[in-house]
Protein backbone atom coordinates (compact mmCIF):
# COMPACT_ATOMS: atom_id res chain seq x y z
CA UNK A 1 0.00 0.00 0.00
CA UNK A 2 0.95 3.63 -0.53
CA UNK A 3 0.08 5.94 2.36
CA UNK A 4 -0.23 9.70 1.91
CA UNK A 5 -0.49 11.29 5.35
CA UNK A 6 -1.64 14.91 5.32
CA UNK A 7 -0.65 16.37 8.69
CA UNK A 8 -0.46 20.19 8.54
CA UNK A 9 1.12 20.44 11.99
CA UNK A 10 4.73 19.64 11.19
CA UNK A 11 6.54 16.86 13.09
CA UNK A 12 9.14 19.56 13.74
CA UNK A 13 6.60 21.36 15.95
CA UNK A 14 6.71 20.54 19.65
CA UNK A 15 2.93 20.19 19.97
CA UNK A 16 0.69 17.25 20.85
CA UNK A 17 -0.93 17.42 17.40
CA UNK A 18 2.32 16.52 15.66
CA UNK A 19 3.25 13.31 17.52
CA UNK A 20 0.50 10.82 16.62
CA UNK A 21 1.04 10.45 12.88
CA UNK A 22 4.79 10.94 13.12
CA UNK A 23 4.93 7.68 15.10
CA UNK A 24 2.34 5.83 13.00
CA UNK A 25 4.19 6.88 9.84
CA UNK A 26 7.43 5.55 11.31
CA UNK A 27 6.07 2.03 11.74
CA UNK A 28 3.87 1.96 8.64
CA UNK A 29 6.97 2.81 6.57
CA UNK A 30 8.61 -0.46 7.59
CA UNK A 31 6.27 -2.35 5.24
CA UNK A 32 4.71 0.29 3.00
CA UNK A 33 5.59 3.39 0.98
CA UNK A 34 4.65 6.41 3.10
CA UNK A 35 4.58 10.08 2.14
CA UNK A 36 4.27 12.54 5.02
CA UNK A 37 2.89 15.84 3.69
CA UNK A 38 3.12 18.76 6.08
CA UNK A 39 3.67 22.51 6.33
CA UNK A 40 7.21 23.91 6.31
CA UNK A 41 8.07 26.32 9.07
CA UNK A 42 10.02 29.45 8.06
CA UNK A 43 13.64 29.61 9.19
CA UNK A 44 12.87 32.58 11.47
CA UNK A 45 9.84 30.95 13.09
CA UNK A 46 9.58 31.43 16.87
CA UNK A 47 7.39 28.35 17.31
CA UNK A 48 8.88 25.61 19.58
CA UNK A 49 10.52 22.81 17.56
CA UNK A 50 11.93 19.33 18.29
CA UNK A 51 13.66 16.39 16.64
CA UNK A 52 11.43 13.73 15.08
CA UNK A 53 11.49 10.27 13.50
CA UNK A 54 9.19 9.26 10.63
CA UNK A 55 11.23 6.16 9.77
CA UNK A 56 11.55 5.47 6.05
CA UNK A 57 8.71 7.85 5.14
CA UNK A 58 9.26 10.52 2.50
CA UNK A 59 8.85 14.00 4.00
CA UNK A 60 7.14 16.55 1.75
CA UNK A 61 7.09 20.05 3.23
CA UNK A 62 4.85 22.74 1.76
CA UNK A 63 5.91 26.30 2.68
CA UNK A 64 3.33 28.22 4.68
CA UNK A 65 1.65 31.12 2.89
CA UNK A 66 1.69 33.16 6.08
CA UNK A 67 2.41 32.82 9.78
CA UNK A 68 2.42 34.93 12.93
CA UNK A 69 6.03 35.71 13.78
CA UNK A 70 5.85 36.27 17.54
CA UNK A 71 2.76 34.52 18.90
CA UNK A 72 4.16 34.31 22.43
CA UNK A 73 4.85 38.03 22.64
CA UNK A 74 1.47 38.92 21.23
CA UNK A 75 -0.34 36.64 23.68
CA UNK A 76 1.72 37.94 26.60
CA UNK A 77 0.95 41.56 25.68
CA UNK A 78 -2.77 40.85 25.40
CA UNK A 79 -2.76 39.00 28.71
CA UNK A 80 -0.99 41.80 30.59
CA UNK A 81 -3.15 44.61 29.23
CA UNK A 82 -6.61 44.22 27.71
CA UNK A 83 -7.37 40.74 29.00
CA UNK A 84 -6.49 41.38 32.64
CA UNK A 85 -8.34 44.72 32.60
CA UNK A 86 -11.52 43.21 31.18
CA UNK A 87 -11.52 40.24 33.54
CA UNK A 88 -11.22 42.48 36.58
CA UNK A 89 -13.53 45.34 35.57
CA UNK A 90 -16.02 43.85 33.07
CA UNK A 91 -16.05 40.02 33.29
CA UNK A 92 -19.32 39.70 31.35
CA UNK A 93 -17.92 41.75 28.47
CA UNK A 94 -14.71 39.69 28.54
CA UNK A 95 -16.59 36.39 28.27
CA UNK A 96 -18.84 37.80 25.51
CA UNK A 97 -15.78 38.92 23.51
CA UNK A 98 -14.12 35.56 24.13
CA UNK A 99 -17.17 33.68 22.80
CA UNK A 100 -17.25 35.89 19.71
CA UNK A 101 -13.52 35.33 19.21
CA UNK A 102 -13.96 31.55 19.41
CA UNK A 103 -16.85 31.67 16.91
CA UNK A 104 -14.80 33.85 14.55
CA UNK A 105 -11.86 31.49 14.84
CA UNK A 106 -13.93 28.47 13.79
CA UNK A 107 -15.49 30.38 10.90
CA UNK A 108 -11.99 31.32 9.73
CA UNK A 109 -10.81 27.70 9.96
CA UNK A 110 -13.83 26.38 8.06
CA UNK A 111 -13.91 28.96 5.29
CA UNK A 112 -10.19 29.75 4.89
CA UNK A 113 -6.83 27.97 5.17
CA UNK A 114 -5.84 29.47 8.52
CA UNK A 115 -5.26 27.39 11.68
CA UNK A 116 -3.85 27.77 15.20
CA UNK A 117 -0.58 29.68 15.76
CA UNK A 118 -1.68 32.03 12.97
CA UNK A 119 -0.53 29.54 10.30
CA UNK A 120 -1.97 29.89 6.80
CA UNK A 121 -1.51 26.68 4.79
CA UNK A 122 -1.08 26.54 1.02
CA UNK A 123 -4.08 24.59 -0.31
CA UNK A 124 -2.83 24.62 -3.90
CA UNK A 125 0.67 23.53 -2.82
CA UNK A 126 -0.73 20.58 -0.85
CA UNK A 127 -3.09 19.60 -3.64
CA UNK A 128 -0.31 19.64 -6.25
CA UNK A 129 2.05 17.60 -4.04
CA UNK A 130 -0.55 14.92 -3.30
CA UNK A 131 -1.70 14.77 -6.94
CA UNK A 132 1.89 14.14 -8.05
CA UNK A 133 2.28 11.24 -5.60
CA UNK A 134 -1.02 9.68 -6.67
CA UNK A 135 -0.33 10.04 -10.39
CA UNK A 136 3.11 8.41 -10.18
CA UNK A 137 1.96 5.50 -7.97
CA UNK A 138 1.77 1.99 -9.42
CA UNK A 139 -1.78 1.28 -10.59
CA UNK A 140 -1.76 -2.06 -8.80
CA UNK A 141 -1.07 -0.48 -5.42
CA UNK A 142 -3.79 0.65 -3.05
CA UNK A 143 -3.50 4.35 -2.23
CA UNK A 144 -4.58 5.38 1.27
CA UNK A 145 -5.05 9.09 1.90
CA UNK A 146 -5.01 10.01 5.61
CA UNK A 147 -6.13 13.50 6.64
CA UNK A 148 -5.56 14.50 10.25
CA UNK A 149 -7.85 16.83 12.19
CA UNK A 150 -7.15 19.59 13.24
CA UNK A 151 -6.97 21.80 11.46
CA UNK A 152 -10.11 21.86 9.32
CA UNK A 153 -7.80 22.54 6.39
CA UNK A 154 -6.85 18.85 6.14
CA UNK A 155 -10.37 17.44 5.84
CA UNK A 156 -11.30 20.14 3.31
CA UNK A 157 -8.32 18.97 1.27
CA UNK A 158 -9.42 15.35 1.72
CA UNK A 159 -12.88 16.12 0.38
CA UNK A 160 -11.41 17.85 -2.68
CA UNK A 161 -8.97 14.98 -3.47
CA UNK A 162 -11.59 12.27 -2.94
CA UNK A 163 -13.93 14.07 -5.33
CA UNK A 164 -11.09 14.34 -7.87
CA UNK A 165 -9.74 10.77 -7.67
CA UNK A 166 -12.86 8.88 -6.49
CA UNK A 167 -12.14 5.16 -6.01
CA UNK A 168 -8.47 5.58 -6.89
CA UNK A 169 -7.87 6.66 -3.28
CA UNK A 170 -9.17 5.24 -0.02
CA UNK A 171 -9.81 8.23 2.25
CA UNK A 172 -9.29 7.97 6.02
CA UNK A 173 -10.17 10.97 8.22
CA UNK A 174 -8.46 10.89 11.61
CA UNK A 175 -9.72 12.76 14.69
CA UNK A 176 -7.62 13.11 17.83
CA UNK A 177 -10.05 15.85 19.00
CA UNK A 178 -13.76 16.40 18.34
CA UNK A 179 -14.68 18.77 15.52
CA UNK A 180 -17.92 19.82 17.29
CA UNK A 181 -19.26 19.97 20.87
CA UNK A 182 -15.74 20.82 21.99
CA UNK A 183 -14.67 22.25 25.35
CA UNK A 184 -14.44 25.69 23.70
CA UNK A 185 -17.78 25.66 21.83
CA UNK A 186 -20.62 26.11 24.30
CA UNK A 187 -23.24 27.87 22.22
CA UNK A 188 -25.92 26.24 20.10
CA UNK A 189 -24.96 28.01 16.86
CA UNK A 190 -21.28 27.02 16.95
CA UNK A 191 -21.94 23.39 17.81
CA UNK A 192 -24.62 22.87 15.17
CA UNK A 193 -22.64 24.67 12.47
CA UNK A 194 -19.55 22.58 13.22
CA UNK A 195 -21.55 19.35 13.35
CA UNK A 196 -23.23 20.10 10.02
CA UNK A 197 -19.90 21.08 8.44
CA UNK A 198 -18.25 17.87 9.69
CA UNK A 199 -20.98 15.75 8.12
CA UNK A 200 -20.90 17.77 4.89
CA UNK A 201 -17.12 17.54 4.42
CA UNK A 202 -16.99 13.81 5.17
CA UNK A 203 -19.85 12.58 3.01
CA UNK A 204 -17.44 10.65 0.74
CA UNK A 205 -15.00 9.49 3.42
CA UNK A 206 -14.25 5.74 3.42
CA UNK A 207 -13.68 5.49 7.15
CA UNK A 208 -12.83 7.51 10.24
CA UNK A 209 -10.41 6.84 13.09
CA UNK A 210 -10.89 8.44 16.51
CA UNK A 211 -8.73 8.26 19.64
CA UNK A 212 -11.36 7.30 22.23
CA UNK A 213 -14.55 5.32 22.78
CA UNK A 214 -16.45 8.51 23.64
CA UNK A 215 -15.52 10.14 20.32
CA UNK A 216 -16.76 6.96 18.64
CA UNK A 217 -20.02 6.42 20.52
CA UNK A 218 -21.15 9.97 21.37
CA UNK A 219 -19.79 11.97 18.43
CA UNK A 220 -19.02 10.24 15.14
CA UNK A 221 -20.87 6.90 15.10
CA UNK A 222 -24.29 8.64 15.22
CA UNK A 223 -23.22 10.53 12.06
CA UNK A 224 -21.20 7.90 10.18
CA UNK A 225 -22.27 4.51 11.56
CA UNK A 226 -19.91 1.58 11.10
CA UNK A 227 -17.35 3.71 9.25
CA UNK A 228 -15.88 4.74 12.63
CA UNK A 229 -13.02 2.88 14.37
CA UNK A 230 -11.09 3.61 17.56
CA UNK A 231 -7.34 4.00 17.05
CA UNK A 232 -5.93 5.37 20.34
CA UNK A 233 -2.80 7.39 20.86
CA UNK A 234 0.22 5.58 22.26
CA UNK A 235 3.92 5.69 23.04
CA UNK A 236 7.18 4.75 21.36
CA UNK A 237 10.18 2.59 22.37
CA UNK A 238 12.10 5.70 23.35
CA UNK A 239 10.15 6.18 26.58
CA UNK A 240 10.48 2.63 27.85
CA UNK A 241 14.17 2.18 26.98
CA UNK A 242 15.20 5.46 28.59
CA UNK A 243 13.03 4.78 31.64
CA UNK A 244 14.67 1.40 32.23
CA UNK A 245 18.08 3.09 32.34
CA UNK A 246 16.84 5.85 34.64
CA UNK A 247 15.13 3.38 36.99
CA UNK A 248 18.36 1.42 37.38
CA UNK A 249 20.20 4.55 38.53
CA UNK A 250 17.52 5.80 40.95
CA UNK A 251 18.18 6.08 44.69
CA UNK A 252 15.04 5.78 46.80
CA UNK A 253 14.38 8.05 49.81
CA UNK A 254 11.73 6.44 52.00
CA UNK A 255 11.55 9.27 54.53
CA UNK A 256 9.88 11.64 52.07
CA UNK A 257 7.21 11.14 49.39
CA UNK A 258 7.98 12.73 46.01
CA UNK A 259 4.90 13.46 43.88
CA UNK A 260 5.60 14.69 40.34
CA UNK A 261 3.58 16.36 37.61
CA UNK A 262 5.36 16.88 34.29
CA UNK A 263 3.69 18.71 31.43
CA UNK A 264 1.31 21.53 30.60
CA UNK A 265 -1.71 22.30 32.80
CA UNK A 266 -4.76 23.53 30.86
CA UNK A 267 -6.40 25.46 33.68
CA UNK A 268 -9.96 25.48 32.28
CA UNK A 269 -10.06 21.69 31.97
CA UNK A 270 -7.15 20.36 34.06
CA UNK A 271 -7.20 22.53 37.16
CA UNK A 272 -4.64 21.95 39.91
CA UNK A 273 -6.99 23.29 42.62
CA UNK A 274 -8.65 19.93 43.51
CA UNK A 275 -5.24 18.47 44.28
CA UNK A 276 -4.24 21.56 46.27
CA UNK A 277 -7.20 20.85 48.57
CA UNK A 278 -5.74 17.37 49.06
CA UNK A 279 -2.27 18.67 49.90
CA UNK A 280 -3.73 21.01 52.54
CA UNK A 281 -5.01 17.93 54.36
CA UNK A 282 -1.57 16.30 54.54
CA UNK A 283 -0.31 18.23 57.55
CA UNK A 284 1.02 14.98 59.07
CA UNK A 285 3.07 13.97 56.01
CA UNK A 286 6.56 14.68 54.75
CA UNK A 287 6.35 15.21 50.98
CA UNK A 288 7.50 17.29 48.02
CA UNK A 289 5.45 18.22 44.97
CA UNK A 290 7.70 18.41 41.92
CA UNK A 291 6.57 20.32 38.83
CA UNK A 292 8.14 20.57 35.38
CA UNK A 293 6.27 22.28 32.55
CA UNK A 294 5.02 25.50 30.98
CA UNK A 295 2.81 26.61 33.89
CA UNK A 296 5.52 27.46 36.41
CA UNK A 297 3.98 30.78 37.52
CA UNK A 298 0.49 29.30 37.92
CA UNK A 299 1.77 26.38 40.02
CA UNK A 300 3.83 28.70 42.24
CA UNK A 301 0.80 30.96 42.69
CA UNK A 302 -1.41 28.04 43.82
CA UNK A 303 1.19 26.89 46.35
CA UNK A 304 1.59 30.44 47.66
CA UNK A 305 -2.17 30.70 48.21
CA UNK A 306 -2.09 27.41 50.13
CA UNK A 307 1.01 28.46 52.13
CA UNK A 308 2.79 25.34 50.88
CA UNK A 309 5.72 26.80 48.94
CA UNK A 310 8.11 24.87 51.21
CA UNK A 311 6.62 21.69 49.70
CA UNK A 312 7.15 22.76 46.06
CA UNK A 313 10.11 22.01 43.79
CA UNK A 314 9.41 23.91 40.58
CA UNK A 315 11.74 23.16 37.65
CA UNK A 316 9.68 25.13 35.14
CA UNK A 317 10.13 24.28 31.46
CA UNK A 318 12.63 21.47 30.88
CA UNK A 319 13.70 19.18 28.03
CA UNK A 320 11.82 15.97 27.45
CA UNK A 321 14.74 13.85 28.67
CA UNK A 322 14.86 15.91 31.85
CA UNK A 323 11.12 15.44 32.28
CA UNK A 324 11.58 11.65 32.09
CA UNK A 325 14.39 11.84 34.63
CA UNK A 326 12.13 13.75 37.04
CA UNK A 327 9.46 11.08 36.64
CA UNK A 328 11.90 8.31 37.49
CA UNK A 329 13.27 10.14 40.54
CA UNK A 330 9.74 10.53 41.92
CA UNK A 331 7.65 8.01 43.88
CA UNK A 332 4.24 8.83 42.42
CA UNK A 333 3.08 10.59 39.24
CA UNK A 334 0.09 12.93 39.30
CA UNK A 335 -2.07 12.90 36.16
CA UNK A 336 -4.83 15.52 35.87
CA UNK A 337 -7.07 14.26 33.09
CA UNK A 338 -10.16 16.47 33.34
CA UNK A 339 -11.75 18.73 35.95
CA UNK A 340 -14.20 20.64 33.71
CA UNK A 341 -17.99 20.61 33.31
CA UNK A 342 -18.41 18.54 30.11
CA UNK A 343 -18.53 15.08 31.74
CA UNK A 344 -19.25 13.26 28.46
CA UNK A 345 -16.19 14.71 26.77
CA UNK A 346 -14.12 14.36 29.94
CA UNK A 347 -14.90 10.64 30.15
CA UNK A 348 -13.18 10.11 26.80
CA UNK A 349 -10.15 12.39 27.15
CA UNK A 350 -6.89 10.49 26.72
CA UNK A 351 -4.04 12.99 27.19
CA UNK A 352 -0.78 12.06 25.51
CA UNK A 353 0.87 12.23 28.94
CA UNK A 354 -1.06 9.14 30.11
CA UNK A 355 0.88 6.85 27.72
CA UNK A 356 4.19 8.36 28.76
CA UNK A 357 3.28 7.84 32.42
CA UNK A 358 2.25 4.24 31.79
CA UNK A 359 5.53 3.55 30.00
CA UNK A 360 7.43 5.00 32.97
CA UNK A 361 6.40 1.94 35.04
CA UNK A 362 5.74 4.30 37.98
CA UNK A 363 2.61 4.38 40.18
CA UNK A 364 0.02 6.93 39.01
CA UNK A 365 -2.61 8.97 40.83
CA UNK A 366 -5.09 10.22 38.22
CA UNK A 367 -7.82 12.85 38.66
CA UNK A 368 -10.58 12.13 36.16
CA UNK A 369 -14.34 11.54 35.86
CA UNK A 370 -15.41 8.45 37.83
CA UNK A 371 -16.30 6.62 34.61
CA UNK A 372 -13.14 7.63 32.68
CA UNK A 373 -12.57 5.09 29.91
CA UNK A 374 -8.91 4.47 30.79
CA UNK A 375 -9.54 3.83 34.50
CA UNK A 376 -9.04 0.05 34.14
CA UNK A 377 -5.74 0.55 32.29
CA UNK A 378 -4.44 2.74 35.12
CA UNK A 379 -5.64 0.61 38.04
CA UNK A 380 -4.71 -2.80 36.62
CA UNK A 381 -1.28 -2.67 38.32
CA UNK A 382 -2.94 -2.91 41.75
CA UNK A 383 -1.41 0.32 43.12
CA UNK A 384 -2.25 3.19 40.77
CA UNK A 385 -5.61 4.81 41.40
CA UNK A 386 -8.15 7.08 39.67
CA UNK A 387 -10.16 9.61 41.72
CA UNK A 388 -12.83 12.10 40.68
CA UNK A 389 -11.95 15.77 41.46
CA UNK A 390 -14.28 15.98 44.48
CA UNK A 391 -12.76 12.94 46.24
CA UNK A 392 -10.26 15.01 48.23
CA UNK A 393 -10.47 13.00 51.48
CA UNK A 394 -10.08 9.75 49.57
CA UNK A 395 -7.01 11.07 47.75
CA UNK A 396 -5.47 12.26 51.01
CA UNK A 397 -6.02 8.84 52.62
CA UNK A 398 -4.52 7.15 49.56
CA UNK A 399 -1.39 9.31 49.77
CA UNK A 400 -0.99 8.56 53.50
CA UNK A 401 -1.31 4.84 52.76
CA UNK A 402 1.14 5.10 49.86
CA UNK A 403 3.71 7.00 51.92
CA UNK A 404 3.55 4.42 54.71
CA UNK A 405 3.45 1.19 52.67
CA UNK A 406 5.47 2.18 49.59
CA UNK A 407 3.62 -0.45 47.51
CA UNK A 408 5.13 -1.92 44.34
CA UNK A 409 3.04 -2.10 41.19
CA UNK A 410 2.41 -5.37 39.34
CA UNK A 411 4.96 -4.79 36.57
CA UNK A 412 3.71 -7.62 34.35
CA UNK A 413 0.16 -6.28 34.25
CA UNK A 414 1.41 -2.75 33.62
CA UNK A 415 3.66 -3.98 30.80
CA UNK A 416 0.65 -5.62 29.14
CA UNK A 417 -1.04 -2.21 28.99
CA UNK A 418 2.16 -0.54 27.76
CA UNK A 419 2.51 -3.16 25.02
CA UNK A 420 -1.10 -2.63 23.92
CA UNK A 421 -0.49 1.09 23.34
CA UNK A 422 2.87 0.84 21.60
CA UNK A 423 2.74 2.65 18.25
CA UNK A 424 4.09 -0.40 16.43
CA UNK A 425 1.07 -2.40 17.59
CA UNK A 426 -1.29 0.47 16.85
CA UNK A 427 0.08 0.66 13.28
CA UNK A 428 -0.60 -3.07 12.90
CA UNK A 429 -4.16 -2.51 14.17
CA UNK A 430 -4.59 0.26 11.61
CA UNK A 431 -3.29 -1.99 8.80
CA UNK A 432 -5.70 -4.78 9.79
CA UNK A 433 -8.70 -2.43 9.74
CA UNK A 434 -7.63 -1.16 6.32
CA UNK A 435 -7.11 -4.62 4.85
CA UNK A 436 -10.54 -5.74 6.05
CA UNK A 437 -12.29 -2.70 4.63
CA UNK A 438 -10.40 -2.78 1.32
CA UNK A 439 -11.22 -6.48 0.88
CA UNK A 440 -14.88 -5.75 1.64
CA UNK A 441 -14.86 -2.93 -0.91
CA UNK A 442 -13.40 -5.25 -3.59
CA UNK A 443 -16.11 -7.83 -2.93
CA UNK A 444 -18.86 -5.21 -3.31
CA UNK A 445 -17.61 -4.00 -6.72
Amino acid sequence: MVFIIVSPYSPRLNTIGSFRWEKLAKYLSEKHTVYFVTSKLPDDSKLPTRSFDIGKSFLIEIPLKRYRKSPENLRATLKSTLKSTLIQSMPFLYHAIRRLKISAHYLLEIYSDISFFGLVHDFKGYRTAVEEVINKANRCEKIVLVTTFGPWFSIKLGKFLKREFRDKVFWVADFRDPSFRTIMTKNFLDNNLLKWKTKDLLRKVDFLTVVSNVLDEAYYRPLFGDKVFVLPNGHDDYFTQLNITLRANRKEQRNILKIAYTGTIYISTQDLKPFMYVLRLLTDMNYYFIYAGNNSEYVTSEFEKAHLTHRLINFGKVTHDESLRIQQESDLLLLIVYTGDNKTLGRGIRPGKVYEYLASLKPILAIAPHDWEMKADIEVDGVSKVFSPEETEEMANYLRWFAEKRPVIDYEKRKEVVYKYHYRNLSIMFEQILETLLAKKEMNK
